[in-house]
């Protein structure tokens, strides 16, 4: 017997007031959401997200949530496992993470299952999501929230945050100009604030002072002090677009503010994001167009010719993908990522005026032309080199290119951003090269993918090299260093003692102990080769 949710229709159920599914995808878009599979079409009423894993035993969500699902997704089987338990549930929608699968094969599914399909970067904020959502669902609903309707400008929105929170407001862009300010009477302001409205951008001193709420956890508040004698301490949210800085909200505080105004101003630069998202979407819609399109390529999606016509690519010219991303151990990252976009975007702009840049998770992606001219190689990493030397002279950023394949058309440029990925991850891992092409690092990219794939794919139990590595991880011993030194000596005893800082006989000693305690031939060539694979994968 089939046990599957049994399919239903789902539609406008409240006359239009909802926001509906494909109105939440045009408004937040890449980098932060993107539609994969809408079974019952995109105009179909949402309520509100959910944020949670699918256990068994979890009660009925109701028809228009958007659930959220913190789960990992692996393979075919686990997204229909997914959204047969989000279809048992009555969801109209699941957001996954790190979605990799053919886009056919979501589709199948999501067609059984009648359960729409997105996806978001791995590196965006449950949390920073939900209030995206949140907010997009509670303004478009009549009465409740802040005001959010495209009719509603930032001074009414100002007002009403100000109201909430219990201070005045001042609402700025990512550039500290002043876009709008609260005017309710009895609320205290500075001299600071006035000389801010009067002159409708940040005064120097106050910018210096106040440049901390940037660095700001997503999901947070700052309180800052008083900049000088006679000035007020403020309260700030930064307001995001998952991973782009788009500008703060500021609040005037004598007294630090409670708990209860720290909510509110969270509420209210949720609310700040979509009227700033609606305002550049109207304002530069075109911009938006081509990051949607370059995405579509870099992800092989359905609608790549019209994403390419889009872009005004040639499928007879070649063209390479270049992912710029930080270190592992970079920490917080939004701020900076965005301000690599910006840097990106004037040197791949100089490099060909046909070149689009678009942040995906913390990865700065750009598609560049390229010439097939001797030299054209080494100019293009040039480039990418200046673009790493201008990002750390202005941040400390610890920045790093890969540059991908060449790609012919507009089929091709998935591939290429796929290698660029992969050399990215191998540079990161190696943290002794800025800029690389496949060509240049190719070891690397091989050792990387064999890491990411190889390590635990066979099941034969537990290798020579497992128990050698947990013998030194219990007794504090260096079989595995040891013999990974005389592999990479090609058994030369001297040399590979010398890299040890130890004696000849001590190491003879050592190789001889490894050979008998764990079982490991080292007579036996095959048995060499998969014992110093197995160990440089493992390092």
């Amino acid at each position: 017997m089939d046990t599957r949710a049994p399919r239903r229709p789902r539609g406008r159920t409240d006359g239009g007031s909802s926001l509906t599914l494909g109105e939440l995808v045009d408004l937040l878009g890449d980098p932060v959401l993107r539609l994969v599979a809408a079974p019952d079409g995109v105009d179909v009423a949402l309520t509100g997200p959910l944020v949670e894993g699918l256990d068994d035993g979890d009660p009925p969500a109701g028809e228009g949530r958007l659930l959220l699902c913190t789960g990992q997704v692996t393979g075919d089987d686990g997204l229909d496992a997914v959204l047969l338990a989000a279809a048992a549930r009555g969801v109209t929608g699941v957001v996954l993470k790190g979605l990799e699968l053919a886009q056919p094969t979501v589709e199948r599914l999501s067609r059984t299952h009648g359960v729409a399909v997105l996806s978001t970067p791995v590196a965006t904020s449950w949390r920073h999501l939900d209030r995206l959502v949140s907010a997009a669902c509670d303004t478009a609903s009549s009465g409740r929230g802040f005001t959010a309707a495209p009719s509603a400008d930032l001074f009414t929105l100002a007002n009403e945050i100000a109201y909430a929170v219990g201070g005045a407001v001042t609402i700025e862009d990512n550039a500290d100009r002043v876009l709008a300010h609260s005017n309710l009477p009895h609320q205290e302001i500075d001299d600071s604030r006035r000389q801010t409205i009067l002159g409708r951008e940040v005064p120097e001193m106050a910018r210096q002072s106040n440049s901390v709420p940037r660095t700001v956890p997503d999901g947070q508040v700052v309180h800052l002090p008083p900049v000088s004698d006679g000035e007020l301490g403020r309260m700030a949210a930064v307001v995001r677009l998952g991973p782009e800085i788009l500008g703060t909200v500021w609040v005037v505080e004598r007294e630090r503010l409670g708990p209860a105004s720290e909510q509110a101003l969270q509420g209210g630069a949720s609310v700040v994001a979509l009227h700033l998202i609606r305002a550049r979407s109207v304002s530069d819609p075109d911009r938006r167009a081509r990051v949607d399109a370059l995405m579509t390529l870099l992800d092989g999606a359905e609608g790549r010719t019209g994403a390419a016509a889009r872009l005004g690519l040639d499928d007879r010219s070649a063209y390479a993908v270049l992912a710029m991303g930080p270190d592992s151990d970079a920490g917080d990252t939004d701020l900076e990522t965005a301000r690599l976009l910006e840097v990106a975007g004037i040197y791949c702009g100089a490099w060909h005026p046909s070149s689009v840049c678009a942040i995906s998770g913390s990865t700065v992606y750009a598609l560049v032309p390229v010439r097939d001219t001797p030299g054209a190689a080494e100019h293009l990493r040039r480039m990418a080199l200046d673009v790493v030397r201008t990002v750390r002279r202005t941040s400390s950023f610890p920045v790093r290119v890969g540059i991908g394949s060449i790609a012919v058309g507009r089929d091709e440029i998935s591939t290429s951003r796929r290698v660029a990925d992969t050399v990215l991850r191998a540079i990161v891992a190696g943290h002794d090269v800025d800029v690389a092409a496949a060509d240049e690092v190719r070891s690397r990219v091989v050792l990387a993918e064999l890491r990411a794939s190889a390590l635990g794919a066979f099941d034969l139990g537990v290798s020579p090299v497992q128990a050698l590595v947990e013998h030194d991880r219990r007794r504090g011993s260096e079989y595995a260093r040891t013999l990974l030194v005389w592999l990479d000596s090609f058994g030369e005893t001297r040399v590979a003692a010398a890299a040890l800082f130890v004696h000849e006989n001590t190491l003879r000693y050592r190789v001889r102990r490894i050979t008998e305690r764990f079982g490991i031939d080292l007579a036996d060539p095959h048995v060499r080769l998969v014992t110093w694979l197995e160990l440089r994968l493992r390092s």
